[in-house]
Parts: C-alpha cells; structure tokens; sequence
C-alpha cells in the first residue's frame, strides 16, 4: 500500500491544481490543451481589404504565409490578434457589432485582440479618408467553426505582397 504525504500551503496548492487540471482534461495525455491565438495582418490596398494569415509553420510574417482579398475569415471561439494598417490610403477598419473603429493608414499599424464567438458574419464597414465610399470596402467577415476556418484556410494561395504597396 502506497501512503501519501503532502505538507504545507504550497504542496497542498500544487496538488489540486494538478488533479483539477487532470479533471477538466487541460493536462492529461492526448489533449492538445488551448487553441493557440492566430496573428492575422489586415491591409487596405486600392479600395479592398487583404487578409494575410499565417501559414503551416504557424507563425505571421514567413515566407509560407497565405492570403485572401476582399474575404476575411476567423475562427469561432479563438483569441484573434490583428494587425490592421492601409498601404496607400487612409482606411478606416469599422466593425459595428463589436464597437471597433480602427485608423489604417501607411506608416501606422493599429493592433488589438479580441475573442471571436460563435459562429456569424459581422458586418466590416469600410471607407476611405477622403474620396467617395467604396462599396467594395464594405463586406464581410465570417466566423468559422474551427473545421471550416481551417478547410477554408487550406483553400488559400501563397501571399503576395500587393504591387505597389508601401513597404514598412
């Protein structure tokens, strides 16, 4: 028969971590523990909008990277990190249905984070700094199931750098 002992504030502590953690699957074999936030880098460019994602190797800003224009995806239930710059133009990045209204402009990148929920389509009201509106700033972008986002995000080409657009 095997006698545990477990002394002091700090052991005791330890220990129900350890078996609440076991308990809600967090730690134990074959779980695969918090999905991972995604790095996703928003650029205006020539009146549309160009979503650049990161690509098998899972890191922003590698030569593998993928991209889509005009069409911006997300993962349900995910710690998103964007990215959202213009390269021309002063954009402005304007999601209604979660208070954002964000300057993207060349030479300045705004940076938030957010947590996506369930699956739906929010409504990114773009527009332009000065000229007339832009309906093809105007669109969509999609939260995904998992499982979809991913199938999707398979779909994608390499990413291009636009022509022409500031380097930073």
């Amino acid at each position: 028969m095997t006698t545990w002992s477990v002394r002091g504030p700090s052991a005791i502590a330890a220990l129900l971590t350890a078996i609440a953690a076991t308990a809600i699957g967090g730690c134990g074999p074959g779980t695969d523990g918090p999905t991972p936030p995604l790095d996703v880098a928003i650029v205006g460019y020539e009146h549309h909008w160009f979503a650049r994602y990161p690509g098998p190797d899972g890191l922003l800003g590698t030569p593998d990277d993928t991209g889509s224009t005009g069409e911006i995806r997300l993962p349900a239930k995910t710690e998103v990190h964007l990215s959202i710059s213009g390269a021309d133009y002063v954009y402005f990045f304007r999601v209604p249905e979660l208070g954002v209204n964000e300057l993207a402009a060349p030479s300045y990148t705004a940076d938030m984070t957010l947590r996506t929920g369930d699956p739906t389509a929010l409504t990114l009201a773009g527009t332009v700094m000065c000229g007339p509106a832009k309906p093809s700033l105007v669109t969509e972008i999609h939260i995904a199931d998992r499982a979809d986002f991913r199938a999707w995000q398979d779909t994608l080409q390499r990413w291009v750098e636009p022509e022409g657009a500031v380097k930073r």
